[in-house]
């Protein structure tokens, strides 16, 4: 999860920098970019606890299940009804070191049902 947390703020901080100053989302910029990106998210993480998954937490991972780097960062709010296969080809995508797809995932649409 501080893995999560550290790759979230390096790409939030790049993004911001790059805003900022467009010249360094140019091919010639991008080390310096990393670099800047990289000293902003150490100065962050340096004010910032770790994250620490509770041991009654853990206990519940080890007997029911579940996805320790998404507690607490994301919200279930639906569920799959069909098309899960469509949902198995989005979680073949290649991603890259950080575990983000090389290509955007879309969701072009969805429904909502009343239970």
């Amino acid at each position: 999860m501080n893995t999560v947390r550290k790759n979230w703020l390096y790409y939030k901080f790049a993004d911001q920098l790059k805003k900022e100053n467009p010249e360094l989302a140019e091919e010639r910029a991008l080390h310096e970019l990393d670099i800047l990106a990289s000293i902003m998210v150490a100065d962050t993480l340096d004010l910032l606890e770790p994250v620490v998954i509770p041991a009654e937490r853990r206990e519940v991972y080890k007997t029911i299940g579940g996805v320790p780097r998404l507690d607490g960062a994301f919200t279930i709010f639906g569920e799959v009804i069909e098309g899960l296969h469509i949902v198995e080809k989005m979680s073949l995508v290649k991603t890259d070191e950080n575990d983000r797809p090389l290509e955007d995932v879309i969701i072009k649409s969805t429904k909502v049902f009343q239970k």
